[in-house]
This record gives structure tokens, C-alpha cells and sequence, in this order.
């Protein structure tokens, strides 16, 4: 998945300059590791990362430390630097608040990151969004699996406003076949499907398929499914391969 979104940053959306933080553990190592490693094939570049651990709550040295290795790497223009100089003068006349302080420090917005890959948890969302927009990064926001939580996203909009991430699995609420199985689901269970329901439920019914098709047998239901059939479930089109570990549609 790592992989997929990066290509999909650099070829689709034309982004070249990339940067990232994410959690110090396997996870976010993994998604990391591919997403750079496919954007340094690409020909893109990977200006600065960051790692943080289980329980951080304050980003600021992070951005601080990407903010300055951008800088270094594009230092604004002079019309920039004048304006901002302008500003600091014109403060200073009038008696605001003094130079120097955090606000100010990030002052200057950063655009030379084209790109900024957050394969972050649910619960860290809210509270790096928010230190994101603060630091004047003018990146786009690429996300990871849980990203997609819709409350926390509705909830952090005036921060992660166009963010594009990644997902095992998606579905349209509004479809009529997925309305039907969240109900019989209710009916059984007492409870909403979770994304791990829908996506068992998907399975099942594609072993229910294989077996009709007279293919299980010991050895075949992996040789049947790697094949590239695809198949229609709740939560969209998928299709398997021999050799790549994620849904190729």
C-alpha cells in the first residue's frame, strides 16, 4: 500500500518532493520504508523524516527539524524574505507582539515539499493535524489506513482538507446491496458491521464461489484466487495476484 500511493502521488498527481512522520514501530516503519523506497525509484525526492513514539504529543522539534532541512534545501525567494522583513518592521513600529516568537518562527511558509506522508494512527490525527497547520507547510497530506474515519476527519476538516490516503477496503453506504447486509447483520448480530465483518463477509462468499466452481481442493483455493480473478463484494471490486500482496484493483 505504501507502494501504491506513492506511485499514485508521483505519477497521477505529479508530486516530486517528499517528506514524512510517522510512528517508531513496525508499522509505521514498513509503510515508510515502501513509500520512500518507490519514491527514490520514481526519480522523487525525500527531503526529511521524522519518527516519534507511542504517547508524543507535542510535534514541534519534529516540524522544526523538517522546516529547517526544507529551508536549507530551498530557501525562500527574496520577494518572501521581503515581505517578512516588512512585517517584523512594521510590528516592531506599532508595538505588537515581540519578534521571535513562535508565531513568527513559522512565518514563513515552506513549499518545497511537495508531498508530506503521514501513516499515523486514528487517536494521533487530531492531534497532529492541527501542529501540522500551525508550522506553514504547504504540502499535500497523504495518509494511511486510518485515515479513514470519517468522525475524525469531519471533526480535523480545516486542517487535513484534501488529504489523500490509502484503505484495504471502502464502502458506499448508499448501496443498495450493502444497506441489505448491514440490516441482516443488525438482524443476527445486535451490532453494526465493522470493516472486518464486511470484509469477511466478502471472503466467504468468494469460498462459497470457488467452491461451486469445483476448486476446493487441497493446494487450489490459493492457485484459484492468485490466478487474477476478480470478483464483486460489499466493499468494491477486488482481485488477487501471485505477486503482489494488496487488492490490484
Amino acid at each position: 500500500r505504501g507502494e501504491a500511493l506513492a506511485r499514485y502521488a508521483y505519477d497521477k498527481m505529479g508530486l516530486r518532493t517528499f517528506a514524512s512522520l510517522a510512528p517508531a514501530d513496525g508499522y509505521g516503519q514498513l509503510l515508510t520504508d515502501a513509500f520512500t523506497a518507490t519514491i527514490d525509484k520514481l526519480g522523487g525526492t525525500i527531503i526529511a523524516q521524522q519518527w516519534y513514539y507511542p504517547g508524543t504529543e507535542d510535534f514541534k522539534r519534529h516540524f522544526q527539524t523538517i522546516r529547517a532541512t526544507a529551508l536549507a534545501t530551498a530557501p525562500p525567494d527574496t520577494a518572501v524574505l521581503n515581505a517578512f522583513s516588512r512585517r517584523k518592521k512594521e510590528m516592531a513600529e506599532t508595538g505588537q507582539r515581540t519578534l521571535g516568537s513562535q508565531d513568527d518562527e513559522f512565518e514563513i511558509p515552506v513549499r518545497s515539499i511537495d508531498g508530506f506522508f503521514f501513516p499515523i494512527y486514528e487517536e494521533d490525527i487530531a492531534i497532529i493535524a492541527p501542529q501540522f497547520a500551525l508550522v506553514n507547510l504547504q504540502s499535500t497530506l497523504l495518509g494511511g489506513d486510518y485515515w479513514y474515519h470519517p468522525d475524525i476527519l469531519r471533526s480535523q476538516r480545516r486542517y487535513v482538507n484534501g488529504v489523500v490516503f490509502f484503505s484495504g477496503y471502502y464502502v458506499n453506504e448508499t448501496n443498495m446491496e450493502y444497506i441489505d447486509f448491514r440490516n441482516r447483520y443488525r438482524i443476527i448480530t445486535a451490532q453494526s458491521p465493522s470493516a472486518l465483518s464486511v470484509m469477511g463477509y466478502d471472503l466467504g462468499n468468494q469460498l462459497d464461489r470457488i467452491k461451486k466452481a469445483g476448486q476446493l481442493q487441497d493446494g487450489r483455493i490459493a492457485d484459484f484466487m492468485q490466478n487474477g480473478t476478480t470478483f464483486q463484494g460489499v466493499a468494491g471490486t477486488c482481485r488477487f495476484s501471485a505477486d503482489v500482496h494488496v487488492n490490484r484493483m
